[in-house]
């Protein structure tokens, strides 16, 4: 809470936080600061895919869909590009994921 407290547009904060919340179903608090966090950092891709999948466990399919697009699309996204084909594929056929990807190394914040 002190580090929200001294920058609230902190995203390393804004993920820590959302890390200490159970996998089920995210609260409509976690999401917004899952999606808060994409807002500040969209280029870092394990936050994209977390809300993503978020989006989808709270039956947001197409908002979800909107946020994996340019994974997809991305020349620099490798291996995230077939988790967020294949969550494209589940989102698109509005089923909930299994789980939310935690995967904490190829985030694609590489500072450049």
């Amino acid at each position: 809470m002190r580090a929200f407290r001294l920058d609230p547009n902190h995203v390393p904060t804004l993920l820590a936080y959302v890390q200490t919340e159970p996998q089920r179903p995210p609260s409509e608090n976690v999401m917004n600061i899952l999606l808060k966090a994409h807002d500040l950092a969209p280029q870092v891709r394990t936050i994209t895919m977390r809300a993503a999948a978020g989006l989808m466990q709270q039956q947001r399919f197409d908002a979800a869909i909107v946020l994996l697009r340019p994974i997809l699309t991305d020349p620099h996204a490798s291996g995230q590009v077939e988790a967020a084909r294949r969550m494209m594929e589940v989102a698109q056929k509005h089923e909930k994921p299994a789980a939310i990807p935690t995967e904490e190394g190829d985030d694609g914040d590489d500072g450049g």
